[in-house]
């Protein structure tokens, strides 16, 4: 900003109307740039105190420092700030002795309701970068072109200014697409091309991707969460309206805020983030960073405001989804995360069983970002991140195109297994070491998928094939508890049957599976990851042979 603006800025400030309150605290400069030096100044109207003591603190903290002032003469006190000006802002209210009577400014809770002082963001760097070709859940945490009450001029809020310095100025949707998800349309409406997004606000979500990645910045902004009262600026909290449904928001300040201090009905369900995968139950709100909420009710809003409360460990719960829903879950609870992989991306939910005295565990999962992969677990019409039953089982759908392999990872006490049916084809699919096989069925893009628990897994059971990686003949034992039909083939990793091994009724007792690296037709087979799979009394069981090139 040049000095010349900064001039013209100050003057505009200070011709401002006159303010009705007889103390009133504020900055010099009128508006500090952040990251300089700035004085707090008290401005007595008609009052001749005997001292003044200012303050003051970072917006978003919790405490005050106390700074003595000086008297400056016609009325005005003054102190240098402790720190430069932050970027958030600065909270500041006066204590003063008039006639031996110690009154604050403001009169009434000045500690919880203090004098807010913006400070203004010449250029402010989003953070983290941003990776190439990815989607990417944003916020802006600072007002751009808005009417504030205070009379400054302040960079454009249009996206095409906020983004295309960075990514592209003609808007190119091959080079950046800005978007936001609208609920009556069923889909995100982009910001240029559908014209969905005229202005860049504090409080809202949107996705971004661009060719290049990097990271983008925002100009001639100021920090958010003031309003002008009686021509002083105050607290004002940042509101967002949501209707039915999903709405996509946004941190508006530039510190982290606890989501418990979101006003809100409780029919507006925890924050889902995004980072290559939905990541649900989020506590905290970052600063640059976008999220989904659903509201299970009517139109309502959301309001944030800056609560000087510390954002830490204790508030934060950074650990897996999987383990923070079994906390919750209720005692003998059980969980499992499930991956779904396919043409280098993945996709995950969670799923489990509720425990005595469960409390609400369930998360909605939010829409798709894109044509990529999907899994969701879907009860009731609804996509579910995270989902909880009394019993085990649960229908699956993955949307995908490609061959997908489907990983379960169990936490808690599981007495026997999980498996996995393909409903499309109604078969059950081998669960080799924790992962599941699911071939694409050209036609079909979403796949049907139950997951569900079974029993402590009773005899038979494949032994440890040996030797294993094996180019020549390889063998694995197993033992039958009663006479009857068994079948054993071989299966390749899209859960195609290479070779029928055993078709026949064998007697109890030990057998031995065995098997030359041929297929049905007496060929070799191509080097990889096969399963020798035996199916006998009811039950299923795999192990996993590799065949070097």
């Amino acid at each position: 900003m040049t000095p010349l603006r900064l001039v013209l800025l100050a003057a505009v400030l200070a011709a401002a109307p006159a303010r009705a309150q007889t103390v009133v605290v504020s900055v010099s400069p009128t508006l500090p740039i952040a990251g300089e030096d700035a004085s707090a100044v008290i401005t007595f109207v008609g009052l001749s105190p005997q001292s003044v003591s200012a303050f003051v603190r970072p917006v978003g903290t919790a405490t005050y420092q106390e700074l003595v002032a000086a008297d400056a003469g016609n009325g005005e006190w003054r102190v240098q700030l402790p720190f430069p000006a932050p970027r958030q802002g600065i909270d500041a209210f006066a204590r003063y002795v008039l006639d031996g009577q110690t009154v604050s400014a403001p009169v009434v809770d000045p500690e919880g309701s203090p004098f807010r002082l913006p400070s203004f963001l010449p250029v402010l760097a989003a953070e983290p970068p941003l990776p190439a070709r990815q989607y990417r859940m944003i916020a802006v945490p600072a007002l751009l072109g808005t009417d504030t009450g205070l009379p400054v001029a302040l960079g454009s809020a249009a996206p095409l200014a906020v983004f295309g310095d960075d990514f592209g100025a003609s808007g190119d949707p091959s080079q950046w697409r800005l978007l936001r998800w609208n609920e009556a349309a069923g889909r995100a409406l982009d910001a240029l091309a559908d014209g969905a997004i005229q202005q860049v606000r504090p409080g809202e979500g949107y996705w971004l991707i661009t060719s290049g990645g990097g990271t983008f910045d925002i100009e001639g902004g100021l920090s958010a969460g003031v309003r002008v009262s009686d021509g002083a600026t105050v607290p004002d909290a940042i509101t967002v309206p949501l209707g039915p449904g999903w709405t996509q928001i946004g941190n508006p300040f530039l510190f982290p805020i606890s989501w418990a201090d979101v006003d809100r009905p409780a029919a507006v369900e925890a924050p889902v983030a995004f980072d290559r995968q939905y990541v649900g139950g989020q506590t905290v709100l970052r600063p640059f960073e976008g999220y989904f909420v659903f509201n299970a009710g009517g139109p309502t809003a959301l309001r944030f405001s800056a609560t000087p409360r510390a954002v830490d460990a204790r508030t934060a719960d950074d650990r897996p989804l999987a383990v923070r829903l079994l906390d919750r879950a209720g005692p003998g609870a059980r969980a499992a995360r499930v991956t779904a992989v396919a043409a280098g991306r993945s996709d995950a939910v969670v799923v489990g069983v509720r425990g005595a005295g469960a409390d609400r565990t369930d998360l909605r999962k939010p829409p798709a970002v894109d044509d990529g992969i999907r899994l969701a677990v879907r009860e009731g019409g609804t996509d579910w991140l995270g989902h909880f039953r009394a019993d085990a089982d649960w229908a699956l759908a993955l949307t995908t195109g490609a061959d997908a392999v489907v990983r379960v990872e169990t936490l808690g006490d599981w007495p026997g297994g999980l498996a996995v049916d393909d409903l499309d084809r109604g078969v059950a699919l081998a669960v080799v070491d924790g992962r599941v096989a699911v071939p694409a069925i050209p036609g079909v893009p979403t796949r049907s998928l139950r997951l569900r628990a079974v029993d402590a897994v009773a005899e038979p059971v494949l032994g440890r094939p040996s030797p294993n990686p094996s180019a020549g003949i390889v063998t694995a034992p197993f033992r039958l508890s009663a006479p009857g039909p068994v079948r054993a083939d071989v299966v390749d990793v899209l859960g195609r049957v290479v070779r029928v091994l055993l078709a026949d009724e064998l007697d109890a007792g030990a057998h031995l599976l065995s098997w030359d690296g041929h297929d049905g037709a007496g060929r070799p087979v191509a080097a990889g990851a096969y399963l020798l799979r035996l199916d006998a009394g009811g039950t299923r069981s795999a192990v996993r042979v590799t065949r070097p090139r």
